[in-house]
């Protein structure tokens, strides 16, 4: 939920930068306002929502959001991030597994390279 407000309120700071012309907004700006326009979509948002639920359901939607999640907890993605991406999205024991399975991944090779 800390993650939520806080993103919400870094997008609103940076919002004020719309109103200036395009050609003097320094590159951050002008991606934070695709941003900002992205998710000022929210009818398409939700219709995307549900399309992921509906795959999520199926046996193959199970299977992709669990390697999504071995993948998110590989050194590539913050797990703060990875954390915020799976929430509600994936059964507590599989994201527990496939968080073992990815930080496994990573992690072992240097235990033994190590030693």
């Amino acid at each position: 939920m800390i993650i939520r407000i806080i993103q919400n309120h870094v997008i609103e700071k940076i919002a004020k930068y719309e109103q200036i012309d395009i050609n003097e907004q320094r590159w951050i700006h002008r991606t934070s306002n695709k941003i900002n326009a992205f998710f000022k979509k929210q009818k398409d948002l939700s219709k995307l929502g549900k399309k992921r639920e509906e795959y999520g359901k199926t046996k193959r939607g199970r299977v992709a959001t669990f390697f999504f999640a071995i993948f998110c907890y590989m050194p590539v993605i913050p797990d703060i991030i990875s954390t915020r991406l799976l929430y509600k999205k994936i059964d507590f024991p599989s994201f527990v597994i496939a968080a073992i399975i990815g930080k496994s991944i990573t992690h072992i090779p240097f235990i033994f390279l190590g030693k």
